[in-house]
């Protein structure tokens, strides 16, 4: 048995950092009165609880570390340039990185579950082609890619071209419900697995000034439907049903469950 000290947080004071570690191998303890001093709580009189990160057993002994250690080996190419999907995945803690390449993403599919699954599966094999061709897709590489749109009377809502066609949408999405469908695609090692999801969203009715202000910032011009749940257009937004998370461009329930299906094992 190997009792590493790596950090110690003692009434919310950070300690030294001796090493990295497996932060999933946190445990609490209770410090004895004896060694307060070594945690620089020399002279209190009381009970002190803090968090230690100890490596106990060693990792190489560690069956949970290990079979982490062996799921991070996989290198996740996310072939997207949005910074929401990006900001999304640095959240859960993977590692990655983004690599894109032009695609042509017209297409006469008007049923938007297929759609964006259809898209999705061009971006990730465009990004696919383009590593191969670099000498840099590998049997660990898994590329993720997805797609979003809007739906909303039959009518799918991409990106807005301009001002007038955001204006348009705003209009057209205010005070109604409408469905937003992200696409999702994981490739790997030959395999290609595809899936969607679906989020109900309802608007309050958008005041004339709000709207004019809203247009006249960046933010409506590179989302589908041109409003973004987490920015201004939430004050709009009086609820949803389903993963908020596929409503800002990534979902990640239905990822997480996508990557066991293909891999066996959960994405976290």
């Amino acid at each position: 048995t190997y009792r590493v000290p790596v950090l110690i947080l003692a009434d919310g004071a950070l300690g030294q950092m001796m090493e990295p570690v497996d932060f999933d191998l946190i445990k609490k303890r209770e410090v004895p009165e004896k060694d307060w001093a070594a945690c620089g709580h020399g002279g209190k009189r009381k009970k002190n609880i803090i968090t230690s990160l100890f490596l106990t057993p060693h990792p190489r002994d560690n069956k949970e570390y290990k079979t982490r250690k062996k799921s991070m080996k996989k290198h996740y190419v996310l072939a997207s340039k949005s910074p929401r999907r990006s900001e999304i995945l640095q959240n859960l803690g993977i590692p990655f990185e983004v690599v894109t390449a032009e695609t042509d993403e017209r297409s006469d599919v008007t049923d938007p579950e297929a759609l964006v699954e259809l898209l999705s599966r061009r971006k990730g094999e465009a990004v696919a082609a383009l590593l191969r061709e670099r000498g840099e897709l590998t049997e660990d590489t898994v590329i993720l890619s997805s797609d979003t749109v809007v739906a909303l009377d039959g009518r799918i809502l991409g990106k807005p071209h301009d001002r007038a066609d955001a204006e348009q949408m705003l209009r057209a999405l205010s005070g109604r419900r409408h469905r937003v469908i992200s696409g999702i695609c994981l490739i790997s090692g030959g395999r290609i697995a595809l899936s969607h999801e679906v989020t109900e969203v309802e608007f309050d009715e958008i005041p004339e000034a709000s709207l004019s202000r809203y247009l006249d910032s960046d933010e409506p011009y590179d989302k589908a439907g041109a409003y973004a749940i987490q920015g201004r257009a939430s004050a709009w937004i009086r609820g949803i049903h389903g993963c908020y998370f596929n409503v800002v461009g990534l979902p990640v329930h239905r990822l997480n469950r996508l990557h066991g299906e293909i891999f066996g094992e959960n994405l976290l």
